[in-house]
Order: structure tokens, then sequence, then C-alpha cells
């Protein structure tokens, strides 16, 4: 019988070296052992990972790096960040993300202008019928729907079941702050909820977000759309996450999200306050991202609606929020048969077209973090919470 053998792999700037060697190796006799060692700049440790071959164990000195095999291959972060001034940048944003004003929310018409602003909009509000109605000729999202392998359709008013599976995997290096479910509040965009804790997180700071999985999207004619394009998703085309020095922003290549402190004050340009839940943020687009004083180009909120604590799905009141909006009535009429939305427009119309959510959703369960992300080693450590 031949020996075990170990593979010594050394990896530097994201590139491999190395190879298998027979010989005795600290594991029972008869099983393989992957050995990574690991070389981020002054740090060096060693990485057993977990093979998917029947009986291979790994054992070894876990560790709160994610080591990614094919770095070279991932989308790097924008290049602003590496010179950025933080304090400079803070000081110009905090006081813009403190009011909340969505701009594409605002409604900026009047008269006929603004019944012609309704009709172009109700072509990409949540509930959005047209090519959406399960009826021939207009029933072309399905068709698209039905050849996608694996998606789920699920209703956001009976959730229990496919929050547990949408929260079933979780990366170790995930921070604290991003665990849970988030609804993305007010975004008019065909997207209602996503995940942060499946990421492939480098570190507690750095991060890759694929929104092929843990995404859900509305199943309107748009929501279809933005769902191939998802679906088309890769390790090579995931967006750069990172976290500022102080974690109070989060760069989304190249979007930001503020997490404000608790009790900070956030009001809307009549005064009034909006209620900010523990682990509530806010999403922010500036015309130039590494400007803030450049203007805001989009606002949304991004609330935790769930999260698991203990083996227990644990709801938030934000998801009783998210459940109204879901199962509220229509507030824009129906035309051309109910293909077609249209109605008279009130001062908030933009608004209005977009408050209530579809309360069907489509997405993909997220697999394991093997699969999601073949190119990394996931440690086995979970790191102190932040």
């Amino acid at each position: 019988m031949k020996e075990p053998w170990t593979a010594i792999i050394h990896v530097e700037a994201g590139r491999c070296f190395g190879k298998a060697r027979s010989g005795p190796s600290p594991s029972p006799a008869g099983q393989k052992l992957l050995i990574c060692e690991v070389r981020l700049g002054k740090h060096s440790s060693l990485i057993a990972r977990k093979r998917q071959d029947p009986g291979v164990v790994a054992t070894g000195v876990s560790s709160t790096q994610s080591l990614m095999a094919a770095q070279n291959n991932r989308k790097p972060s924008p290049g602003f960040l590496k010179d950025l001034d933080w304090n400079k940048f803070e000081a110009d944003a905090i006081p813009l993300a403190q009011l909340y004003n969505p701009p594409q929310l605002v409604s900026s018409c009047s008269g006929f202008g603004a019944r012609l602003s309704m009709c172009i909009n109700s072509l990409f509000t949540h509930r959005a019928p047209i090519c959406a109605k399960p009826v021939i000729p207009c029933c072309c999202a399905k068709a698209v729907q039905s050849r996608i392998a694996d998606l789920a359709t699920v209703k956001l008013s009976d959730p229990d079941d496919w929050f547990v599976k949408m929260l079933s995997v979780e990366h170790p290096n995930t921070p604290e702050f991003l665990k849970g479910l988030f609804w993305m509040e007010d975004n008019y965009a065909p997207e209602v909820l996503l995940t942060f804790q499946d990421m492939d997180w480098v570190s507690g700071k750095q991060g890759y977000f694929m929104p092929k999985y843990s995404w859900t999207n509305d199943p309107s004619c748009i929501g279809t759309v933005c769902l191939c394009n998802n679906f088309n998703g890769s390790p090579a085309s995931a967006w750069p996450f990172s976290v500022s020095p102080n974690d109070r922003w989060i760069n989304i290549d190249p979007q930001w999200i503020y997490r404000p402190t608790e009790g900070e004050k956030i009001t809307r340009p009549d005064g009034s306050v909006v209620e900010m839940q523990e682990g509530d943020m806010i999403r922010m687009g500036f015309r130039n991202n590494s400007d803030p004083t450049s203007g805001v180009t989009y606002q949304y909120l991004v609330r935790r609606v769930a999260y698991m604590q203990n083996g227990k799905l644990i709801k938030t009141k934000n998801y009783d929020e998210l459940r109204r909006r879901a199962t509220m009535p229509d507030t824009i009429g129906g035309c051309c048969g109910g293909y077609y939305n249209c109605s008279a427009v009130g001062a908030n119309y933009i608004f209005d077209a977009y408050e209530p959510l579809s309360d069907e959703q489509v997405l993909l369960f997220p697999p394991p973090l093997e699969v999601m992300w073949p190119d990394s080693v996931i440690p086995d450590a979970v790191p102190a919470k932040r």
C-alpha cells in the first residue's frame, strides 16, 4: 500500500506554487491531508482544508483569513479607496446620509408631465404586470423563469421556511453586524431581500458578493431581466466589498452603505425622524463616489428583517413593515385589460407607485460555500465578534 501524501502549496500575491509529495503525514493512515501555507504580508499560517473526496479528513490550524487561490481573477476594489482620506470623506458624507430623501422616489413633474412619468414608471414597479401575467400572450417572464434551474418561488407573507433556508449558509469571517436577512427598503429596482453572510469574506474587512444566490427578485419583466443577469454571476464577476477602518462605511464597487451609530438621528426633509432598528443601514450613491460633495444620486434603507439565534429564526420589527407592503392593496390602477398600470397621480406619485411590494419573489438558495466559491479555502475558525 502506498503511503499517504501531503500537498504543500505556497500562496503569495494570490498565486499558488507547490507540489505533492509522498511520505508520512500527521493524518491517520490511509487518509489524505491537504495543507496550505498561507503567506499574507508579514503573516503566515497553516490551513487544512476539507476536501470533497470520500474518506478524506482535514486537520490542522484553522485561520480567520480566507485564501483565494484565484485572487488574480477577482474584480479589484475601486482604485480611489487606496488613497481615500477617510476623515474628509466622512465629514462630507455623514450629513448627507443623515438626511433621508431618496432622490429616485422624489416626484419632480406635474400636470401632463407627471402623468407621462407615471406611465413610464409603471413599467418598472414591483408589481408591474406587463409581460409577467401568467396568461398568453403576455407571460414571457414566467416562461424565462421556468428555464432557470433550481429557481424557487416564495412569498414574503409566508417566510419562515425559506428565510431559514436563505440563512443556512454562513461564512465564518462574516462581521457580526452583517449577519441575517436584509430588506432593501425604498429601492425601486426589482430586488427586495439579500444576505451578506454567504459572501466570500477574505477577512472581516474585505469580501466578495455574488448576487446570483440569496438575492430575491420581483417576478416582473424587469425583475426577470435582472434575475437572468445575476444568474450568470461567478466568483470572477463578484462585487468587491471593503469595510472602512472604523466599520461605519462599506464600499460596494463603488457604491456605499453607511452604518449609523447607536442613537444617531436620521431625519427626512420635513424634520420627521426615520425609525432605525439595531442593525439597520443606509445605502448611498454619489455622482462621484469618491467625493460625496458631488451630490446624492441614490439612497435607501438596508433593514435587517430576520436572523438566526441558537438555531431559531428571529424576525425583527422591520419584517412587519415588509409584510404590510407585500400585502397592501395596489396603489395605481390598471388598464389595457390589466396588462399595464396607469392612474391619476398625486403629489408623491413615484413613492406611491413603488411602495407596494410583490408578495411573490424568485431566488436561488445558497449552495455550500465550497460550491459557491470554488476558488477559495473556507476557514473553520470563527472570528471575534465586532
